[in-house]
């Protein structure tokens, strides 16, 4: 068992690997760089690099984002599974839903948190919101981004009781204007289509 002084987000991402691979691997991936709690913008970016080159190394890349998912933070999420169930359950179509999703997100987070177009949902983030990033103005890869979408995937999820696909399209630490994710329901729209049936 990995010692408790380690950072909190190696510790995460031992226990993610394990759901797939043996604790060697998990060790070799989690571990092979030290970081502390108190880790500065240097040394977590040092030890998101080589746990990432490492994670892209031993998995597809399906696995990669399975385990970096499995990765992502709880703050907020029952605030947002909320505002998701009620234009859920207030909507009578998928643009409806698209419609009081853009006007609720606004309201109750300031800005354009996440709205509808062409059938799917998506989510720009025009600043990183993941204190591990803070401090950093790039990565080598994208995977560690990887966690926001899995954020945002258990929230649909929950909501909607059904499988959710995300994409990451575009990212702020791969030098873009924002980062942006896009989600799809796996068996078409969640209004004509029973959760059964999925």
């Amino acid at each position: 068992m990995p010692p408790l002084e380690k950072h909190c987000e190696a510790l995460k991402l031992y226990s993610n690997i394990l759901k797939c691979s043996d604790s060697a691997t998990a060790e070799a991936i989690a571990f092979r760089v030290p970081l502390s709690a108190e880790a500065g913008p240097e040394e977590r970016r040092l030890w998101i690099n080589t746990a990432m080159k490492e994670l892209s190394l031993h998995f597809d890349r399906q696995s990669v984002w399975n385990i970096r998912m499995g990765c992502h933070c709880e703050t907020g999420l029952t605030a947002l599974v909320r505002l998701l169930r009620n234009c859920r359950n207030a909507a009578s179509s998928f643009s409806s839903f698209g419609e009081l999703l853009q006007t609720l997100s606004t309201e109750y987070f300031g800005d354009e948190y996440l709205y509808v177009k062409d059938n799917y949902i998506y989510r720009n983030l025009y600043s990183c919101p993941c204190p591990m990033l803070k401090g950093i103005s790039s990565l080598e890869g994208p995977e560690w981004c990887y966690c926001t979408g899995g954020y945002h995937k258990a929230a649909l999820e929950t909501a909607f009781e059904r499988p959710v696909r995300v994409e990451l399209l575009q990212s702020v630490m791969q030098g873009a204007d924002c980062c942006r994710y896009r989600f799809s329901f796996d068996c078409g729209d969640p209004f004509t289509q029973r959760a059964a049936e999925c």
